[in-house]
């Protein structure tokens, strides 16, 4: 996670682009194949994406951290232990909203599970949110370590409302 704590600069892509014809390139057999693109971004959509995983696609009108998922980031989380883990944009009651690209990523800042709602979108918005976080948690990093990361959910029944808000009250950090 040495972008978070280095610099705002954010490293480029390893796979090449496309010919500019646009055409399929020969494989060693001489036979043509689709052109290879970064994770299959040309066979799967971002809508597609999202419905694989079982998540919301958006396009947000504003590519940035909302200072409100800051601050509860601040009292759930903990620093990440990976380059691109998901990355926190709003807040949803007491529930911080995260996003990402690539929803098999795992890390969520340390934040349990059910404080936490995700969402997919592009990769270049991704970019964008990711520099923004980097440049404001330069100034004033995130602990290590988190109290509240082992936390689970509880095992309650559908539509057991009341329940699900007396566990919230009694294990969420107000």
């Amino acid at each position: 996670m040495s972008q978070l704590t280095e610099s705002p600069i954010l490293s480029s892509s390893s796979v090449s682009p496309p010919n500019p014809a646009g055409s399929p390139e020969p494989d060693s057999r001489g036979e043509t194949t689709p052109i290879a693109t970064p994770l299959g971004a040309g066979l799967l959509s971002l809508e597609g994406n999202a419905v694989q995983f079982g998540i919301a696609p958006v396009d947000l009108p504003r590519a940035n951290c909302s200072v409100d998922a800051e601050g509860v980031l601040r009292r759930l989380g903990r620093f990440p232990r990976v380059d691109k883990p998901w990355l926190p944009i709003t807040t949803l009651g007491p529930l911080l909203v995260f996003a990402h690209h690539a929803p098999k990523t795992e890390d969520m800042w340390g934040v349990p599970e059910p404080f936490a709602v995700r969402i997919a979108i592009s990769e270049e918005q991704y970019a964008q949110i990711l520099k923004d976080l980097v440049m404001r948690l330069s100034n004033s990093p995130l602990p290590r370590e988190n109290s509240l990361e082992g936390l689970q959910a509880p095992d309650l029944e559908t539509g057991d409302y009341e329940e699900a808000f007396n566990w919230l009250l009694s294990h969420y950090p107000f």
